[in-house]
């Protein structure tokens, strides 16, 4: 089985928000997303879903960040009886739709394909766990978040059950869940849900896996969302040792940590700390890439603005 959580956050970056990664899948834990899917690929399984559990965001408010609807205003749709339409008919109807950010259309399919899938499978299976995580993910685009609570809580503990606590299967489910309780503001119980799924991630993939560092970044949004920085800052630097441990201190992966790091600190007003990563960054471009390298803009711009 391919490991690849992807588990998406802005955390100071324009995150599109209420976009989702969909894949079809044998009925296994949710752990493999891809951006699209063709037809000919499909087999008969679950559908599985990924929101974007958004929590923190840019300099100005990391608690008013939701997903939020762009679609266009759905149509009526009536769904076909279930003598006429099978589950894998439904799954290919939903997938679409989904895929077309509309989520009110969506949510009758996926609350059919919970039944479908119950029937089929039984309770507790995974496959009904799926249907259920689905449809936790579309009752949460929609902003239903109670709803959305309560499914992701079913198919957690129903993957618990099959699986074992510490299955992978509930990382992304946990990280949207806490991400739900952000949403409303309820940042004691995101906070703790955040950090159970660092517990799992690690307990699943290693101390030192790469995959939890988007994790971490959802712990410190929720952690300054309350007010305690210096938790959040702690955060921040975390993320960076680990990701330096994985890539190296003056490597061009670095990158992306190094500036995700001076961006805290300038939205902490830290913005002498913050020009050194900037200017670190800029450092390793020259020794790597050489002195007129276009990647060389994004530092020097940042360093101006502080």
């Amino acid at each position: 089985m391919m490991r690849r959580l992807a588990i998406t956050a802005g955390f100071g970056h324009a995150a599109a928000l209420g976009a989702a990664a969909v894949v079809i899948a044998s009925v296994v834990p949710c752990v493999v997303f891809a951006q699209s899917i063709q037809a000919e690929n499909i087999v008969e399984a679950t559908t599985v879903v990924r929101d974007t559990a958004e929590t923190s965001g840019d300099r100005e408010s990391p608690s008013e960040q939701v997903l939020t609807d762009t679609a266009a205003p759905d149509e009526e749709f009536e769904i076909p009886s279930g003598e006429t339409l099978t589950r894998l008919e439904t799954q290919l109807e939903f997938v679409e739709l989904f895929e077309e950010q509309r989520y009110e259309t969506a949510l009758p399919l996926a609350e059919a394909l919970v039944t479908l899938a119950e029937a089929e499978f039984g309770r507790p299976s995974e496959g009904l766990a799926t249907a259920i995580n689905n449809l936790a993910v579309i009752q949460r685009n929609l902003k239903q978040y109670e709803e959305s609570k309560a499914s992701y809580l079913d198919a957690i503990e129903m993957y618990r059950t099959i699986q074992g606590p510490y299955s992978e299967s509930i990382i992304v489910p946990l990280v949207s869940l806490g991400a739900n309780y952000h949403a409303t503001g309820d940042y004691t119980q995101a906070l703790g849900i955040f950090q159970e799924a660092r517990t799992v991630n690690r307990r699943a993939f290693g101390l030192l896996n790469p995959d939890q560092v988007e994790i971490i970044y959802h712990i410190a949004a929720t952690l300054g969302s309350m007010s305690r920085f210096e938790d959040a800052h702690y955060q921040h630097e975390d993320a960076l040792r680990l990701m330096e441990r994985v890539h190296g201190t003056d490597t061009m992966e670095i990158l992306p940590y190094i500036y995700r790091y001076a961006e805290w600190l300038a939205a902490s007003y830290q913005f002498d700390a913050a020009r050194f990563q900037l200017v670190r960054g800029m450092e390793i471009i020259r020794e790597t890439e050489g002195p007129d390298n276009i990647a060389l803009v994004r530092p020097l711009r940042e360093v101006a603005n502080t």
